[in-house]
């Protein structure tokens, strides 16, 4: 049996893919969301394949009980729990590691992922011990059990279960803790599936449904996580207005007016009210907030306001506002920006 229990996850993972699609490209947390992102990604595949494999062996089984992706908040301790299975005699508190590397444990308990490095060698490189981040969970769900069981606690059993085909764990054996591919899993299971539960001990179906009652899916701000202001990410389009009465163009953070820039992307109109604002905006987008302001300006007006007022006439190149010049006898509309833009036109 697959209990149902609430997600998010999956949200988690669209709200930091639609993060990155309007983050700019140079923003300085994009590298640490993207790795953060693979990892989510890489992490969930492993889960989803573990997942599979419990639902396709035990959708309809009647002594075989199975919870994903719990999360429970107890006695102000969180833990996350990837794969929870009741059966009759105990539980199994399953850490799926997707990790395509060789595993290597030291006599000390320490885990090492091996990759081949320059000229064949393999390189160590420490990792978190996923048997330790168990017996946490366990602990917690210990203390749970042990508040609210009706007779003792069920033994809870350590398993790290590797998604990863290619994996291999080398070295020293870990005591107190199980250690299987995804496709001993099912072998594992059945194994202990008709041991018989221990006099007096509370039942483990009874138990996880309770548990399911204490499950607090996490609610993610990334905006809080990595610390971003909402303003870098709101489009470039609404981070400037054009106020045709002042012919000029305002930074919708601060109401500044803005001034004409360049570097060597080009031409941007940026907030003088640097270092604490930064808000800065390509002249391509301002060209195009100008000339809709400008538009809507025209539509406004009454008859006469709009026969005897000349239309203001956009710069192309940056937006800024055109003047008329004349040389040797010729008219022509030029930028006032003769240091940056240089626009002339007829």
């Amino acid at each position: 049996m697959i209990l149902q229990v609430p997600q998010a996850d999956q949200k988690a993972l669209d709200q930091l893919e639609n993060l990155l699609q309007m983050l700019p490209s140079s923003h300085k947390k994009r590298p640490v969301i993207e790795r953060e992102l693979r990892m989510l990604l890489s992490g969930r595949t492993g889960e989803k394949n573990v997942a599979y494999q419990l639902e396709f062996w035990y959708k309809d089984a009647a002594d075989v009980v199975v919870a994903n992706d719990l999360r429970f908040e107890y006695n102000g301790r969180s833990v996350q729990i990837d794969h929870f299975v009741a059966l009759p005699a105990g539980f199994l508190v399953i850490e799926s590691k997707s990790l395509p590397d060789h595993i290597y444990i030291d006599e000390a308990g320490n885990w090492f992922r091996m990759a081949r490095g320059k000229r064949r060698v393999e390189d160590r490189e420490g990792m978190s011990n996923p048997i330790e981040q168990n017996k946490r969970h366990i602990a917690v769900l210990q203390e749970l059990f042990g508040s609210v069981a009706h007779g003792g606690v069920p033994p809870l059993a350590n398993v790290i279960v590797f998604p990863h085909p290619k994996v291999v764990v080398r070295g020293s054996k870990p005591a107190g803790a199980y250690l299987l591919r995804v496709d001993q899993l099912h072998t594992f299971i059945e194994k202990l599936r008709g041991s018989k539960p221990g006099p007096g001990t509370a039942s483990t179906f009874d138990l996880i449904k309770l548990a399911l009652t204490y499950h607090r899916p996490l609610v993610f701000d990334p905006y809080e996580r990595y610390h971003i202001d909402k303003k870098d990410v709101l489009p470039l389009s609404r981070r400037i207005e054009f106020d045709v009465k002042q012919k000029a163009y305002l930074c919708v953070f601060c109401a500044a007016k803005m001034a004409l820039q360049r570097d060597r992307n080009g031409l941007f109109w940026g907030c003088p009210n640097n270092p604490q604002c930064k808000n800065r905006v390509p002249a391509s987008v301002a060209v195009q907030i100008g000339t809709e302001a400008v538009e809507r300006s025209e539509k406004d007006k009454d008859f006469l306001t709009w026969l005897f007022t000349d239309k203001p006439r956009l710069c192309p190149n940056c937006g800024d506002i055109l003047q008329r010049k004349k040389s040797r006898n010729k008219e022509y509309w030029a930028c006032p920006n003769v240091t940056l833009c240089r626009y002339r036109g007829s």
